[in-house]
């Protein structure tokens, strides 16, 4: 999402119903912001989250979203992570989501870490 979008969200529980997001898929309470590289080019896809059902429980969704290629993101534009405020996924009862024993987290794309990459992409 754009950081405008961001930055309008007051608590975990409107970022998981305004972007459909199940505790499931993410509960770990930070985020990381990207800026496209001076000169460089990001193509994605912008446009509403859809809503989620499961049984009787429904997320809204609605909430502009972009989607990109992990694969075209470059090291340089990546922030460290961050932390929401919202917390680490208390907002569930599928399990103990407390942080002691969380392992160190890495930034990964697909299956290997991101390494450097260099600035001029040859086909």
């Amino acid at each position: 999402m754009r950081k405008s979008e961001f930055d309008k969200l007051k608590s975990r529980e409107e970022w998981r119903d305004k972007f459909a997001v199940w505790a499931s898929w993410n509960s770990n309470g930070e985020y990381l912001e990207y800026t496209v590289p001076k000169g460089q080019k990001l193509y994605g896809w912008e446009g509403p989250a859809a809503s989620q059902q499961r049984g009787e429980f429904y997320l809204k969704g609605g909430g502009i979203q972009i989607v990109l290629d992990p694969k075209d993101l470059i090291s340089s534009g990546l922030s460290k992570r961050k932390l929401t405020g919202w917390g680490y996924g208390t907002d569930t009862i599928i399990g103990d989501f407390s942080i002691v024993g969380v392992p160190a987290l890495e930034t990964r794309l697909g299956d290997y870490t991101l390494a450097p990459r260099s600035e001029n992409k040859s086909k």
